[in-house]
């Protein structure tokens, strides 16, 4: 719930001041790049355009307080994957522990 209020929190300046039915691609847009513009990667900005996505189609159709919610296409994300606990090219930490698990014994 936290994390919903702060990614509201940045499309706030770009859409704080219309009404739900205002919202349309072209504003969207213009939050992707207003976004963009602080340095952030792709997957940050399509989790913000994912939230605004379920919010204004929430109102389109569980309270029907809009006609419809306009559709936005995710941006292309990088498909390498990054291990946060070790740095690209070192070996795993702990590679003893692995091959124990591998082996299916209990650590005691």
């Amino acid at each position: 719930m936290k994390s919903d209020k702060l990614y509201l929190a940045f499309a706030d300046p770009c859409l704080g001041e219309l009404h739900l039915e205002q919202i349309d691609r072209p504003i969207l847009q213009t939050v992707i790049a207003v976004r963009f513009a602080t340095g952030v990667q792709a997957a940050t900005v399509n989790r913000l355009v994912e939230m605004i996505c379920a919010l204004l189609n929430r109102c389109a159709k569980a309270w029907e307080w809009i006609d419809r919610a306009p559709y936005m296409w995710m941006l292309n994300e990088p498909k390498q994957r990054f291990d946060g606990l070790r740095r690209i090219g070192q070996k795993p930490c702990m590679p003893p522990y692995r091959d124990l698990w591998k082996r299916g014994a209990a650590l005691v």
